[in-house]
């Protein structure tokens, strides 16, 4: 079962929006773009979080040293289960958003023209993309060895032999995550409305405080 947590937005760390109006020569006055005061107000080596996603993965080590002796089976069985839960992080890369992929107009707006769709913009971002795996070690189940008619005592790991599972575990939470149509079309909602609050406070003051702002993803 896979549990999406709400996403965590991170709205520090970016620097002051820029002025909106600037005298140029002392006679004229030139305009900042929206696009320009939403790319301005994203730091350039932030990256976004927009989920946080609760997995876990069942594995069986199997330490037996023959299957079957004299037509006895597991006789000679050494096995140990082991559930990993783990929480797999997404994030957006804000420095790939462009002043270029903000136009006006809502619902897949494609003017950049103010006039024409007042109040309205749509951001175009990339996926959000899987960051990496931590595995909580505080969950890690492990069950009683299961031992065969001939083995006795309980299984053991060194700390390099339980590293090298995790690294194994953590690859099947991966390409499970990968594979799961149900949960990457959730992420993407969730992307969509934490992006939509990123912008929304950056333009929270100013005159473009009003706009009503619309995500899309950019076709790859």
């Amino acid at each position: 079962m896979i549990a999406l947590a709400a996403g965590v937005i991170r709205l520090a760390g970016y620097g002051p929006l820029q002025k909106l109006w600037g005298k140029v020569a002392g006679s004229f006055e030139t305009k900042v773009s929206i696009a320009d005061v939403i790319t301005n107000g994203i730091n350039e080596e932030n990256k976004l979080i927009t989920a946080v996603v609760y997995t876990e993965c069942a594995v069986e080590i199997d330490s037996t040293w023959f299957r079957k002796v004299f037509l006895i089976e597991d006789i000679f069985k050494k096995t140990q289960a082991i559930k990993f839960h783990g929480e797999a992080l997404y994030t957006i890369d804000l420095k790939l958003l462009k002043s270029g992929d903000i136009y006006y107009g809502g619902f897949g707006g494609g003017s950049e023209n103010e006039n024409e769709s007042p109040e309205k913009i749509t951001a175009y971002i990339p996926a959000p993309q899987f960051s990496y795996i931590c595995i909580n070690p505080a969950k890690t189940d492990i069950e009683k060895t299961n031992n065969g008619f001939m083995r006795t005592g309980d299984m053991t790991f060194t700390a390099d032999d339980f590293r090298e599972i995790e690294t194994t575990v953590i690859e099947m939470m991966a390409k499970n995550l990968e594979n799961d149509e149900e949960a990457r079309s959730e992420l993407e909602k969730i992307a969509k409305a934490a992006v939509k609050e990123f912008i929304t406070n950056i333009l929270s003051s100013g005159e473009y405080k009003t706009y009503e702002v619309f995500i899309e993803f950019k076709e790859e």
